[in-house]
């Protein structure tokens, strides 16, 4: 029988909850076991709602999945203060200083090997982004584009150069596709108005006007052409006789014309891939053309050779441009009493078309200077070029430098009369309009060149703008009176436009 007064640690330890029959009291073991006294676990106390009253209870870890990645080595253990068989951690020894540097493996060199070697910084930090900053402290930039090669040739702040740029011929080609991109829906017909238009700055008919000018021409007919593209262009053919700034619009607008067209380039692979296979076919010989591709440095110089060849020897098409002349090509070996008429050849000259004029005969001449007079000692052998038949004579050579200095004076002239008589044409025009009309335009310009919109422009712009206007539209203005117009409409510096252009045009009505 068990004695009344203090329950021991047995019946303690046994008691459950009258309602559920859970242990909602602490074992001792498990206090001492569990402390937080050199053990890695603590103890874990959650608060239930049991028999409808809140009661505290102790959670059991071994139950619980560690989660990945928890400190300390995860091999079970037999240690009896392990309560979920992990080993507990360890305390670093007191002699070891983490902060300290350690020289040693800087100095020590293993053997290098493909994964020892240290990489190289300029390529490593492309592929692994954690090489940057111990390679290269500063940022990664992209790398300059096609557009910044030549953008070099232009001076800052849009100032043209004081000499025309020189540009490779890929270089070339990229400002034509630039300037063609540029252009793609514009109608390369209205240059003729825009070549019209610059005529009228140009009233020496010097074929330079000034880049302002130029400018503002093309944002009138709406040649949406980029700032630093028409730079470009216009460095291309700056005009060194003139001011600075002055650019050859002749030679711009023609620029302009051919970047305009398909280029080439860009159809080629469909010409060669479309079409029947016999189109692509090369007719000659390995052997034919091997020694000369090794001897050509390129693909136009073997083409440019093969232009130059007989066609009956490779097959070839050769054009007009190409072929050989009349005096080079091969004829047919003289008959042994050339130049008398043989029997076989008798068909071939009875088929030809007969001169009007008496047949010549070399025997019936008397004349001693004549072509059998001259077999005479004094005048040598006769030479085979002589004897041969008027018909087979090439024909004489002419001049061909005098002949192509003629069609080009020919053409300059030509080209100075229709200078002259666009000029003439609207002239003409601009006298048949009425002058208040052109003197709106005066009025548009300056309204154009103010590009905020504040109604004001500084003195130099409008005195430049009047003076241009009034030569390009003959507007007969006074230019004595514009200081006196400006100073009179001026306020902050700035020249009030609306006041004055009415005073200007009271002062000419």
């Amino acid at each position: 029988m068990p004695k009344l007064g203090r329950r021991s640690n047995e019946t303690r330890q046994n008691e459950k909850s009258e309602n559920t029959e859970l242990d909602y009291q602490w074992k001792t073991p498990a206090i001492t076991r569990n402390a937080p006294f050199g053990t890695q676990n603590t103890p874990v106390v959650r608060t239930k709602i049991i028999g409808g009253k809140r009661v505290t209870v102790y959670e059991d870890s071994k139950h619980l999945i560690p989660r990945h990645g928890d400190p300390g080595p995860s091999e079970p253990t037999q240690g009896a203060d392990s309560r979920n068989g992990a080993t507990p951690l360890k305390l670093a020894p007191l002699t070891e200083k983490p902060n300290e540097f350690n020289p040693q493996p800087f100095l020590q060199r293993p053997i290098q090997t493909y994964n020892s070697a240290v990489p190289d910084g300029r390529n490593s930090q492309r592929h692994s982004p954690e090489l940057r900053a111990a390679f290269s402290p500063h940022r990664v930039v992209p790398p300059i584009s096609q557009e910044k090669d030549l953008s070099r040739h232009l001076p800052i702040q849009g100032y043209l150069p004081s000499h025309p740029i020189q540009l490779n011929k890929h270089e070339e080609l990229d400002l034509r596709q630039r300037v063609y991109h540029d252009l793609t829906t514009f109608d390369s017909k209205k240059l003729k108005d825009v070549y019209l238009e610059l005529t009228g700055y140009d009233r020496n008919l010097t074929g330079c006007v000034n880049y302002t000018e130029l400018g503002l021409v093309l944002m009138r007919f709406q040649v949406n052409i980029s700032a630093e593209n028409l730079r470009l262009v216009a460095s291309l053919f700056i005009d060194e006789s003139k001011e600075p700034g002055f650019v050859n619009y002749e030679k711009i607008l023609s620029f302009i014309s051919s970047s305009l067209k398909p280029i080439e380039n860009e159809r080629e692979p469909q010409r060669l891939q479309g079409g029947p296979p016999e189109v692509n076919r090369n007719p000659t010989d390995r052997a034919f053309y091997n020694p000369v591709a090794f001897q050509a440095e390129n693909w136009q110089q073997f083409l440019a050779f093969l232009e130059r060849v007989q066609p009956a020897h490779t097959g070839l098409r050769i054009p007009e441009s190409k072929r050989p002349t009349e005096y080079v090509k091969h004829y047919p070996m003289p008959s042994n009493n050339w130049p008398l008429e043989s029997n076989n050849m008798a068909p071939q000259l009875s088929s030809r078309t007969k001169s009007p004029r008496k047949p010549f005969s070399y025997l019936e001449t008397d004349d001693p200077d004549s072509v059998l007079g001259r077999n005479h000692p004094k005048y040598g052998k006769v030479e085979e070029e002589e004897l041969r038949p008027i018909e087979r004579r090439p024909p004489p050579l002419k001049d061909s430098q005098s002949d192509l200095d003629h069609e080009l004076n020919e053409l300059h002239k030509k080209y100075e009369a229709a200078k002259v008589k666009m000029l003439e044409e609207k002239t003409k025009k601009m006298r048949e309009e009425n002058w208040f009309e052109r003197y709106m335009k005066l009025a548009q310009a300056l309204y154009d060149l103010d590009d905020g919109g504040t109604g004001h422009l500084p003195p130099d712009r409008v005195n430049w703008a009047v003076e241009r206007f009034n030569d390009a539209y003959m507007l007969d203005l006074p230019m004595e009176i514009i200081p006196d117009l400006m100073q009179q409409n001026t306020s902050s510096g700035q020249i009030n436009i609306d006041p004055f252009l009415k005073s200007l045009g009271a002062h000419v009505l």
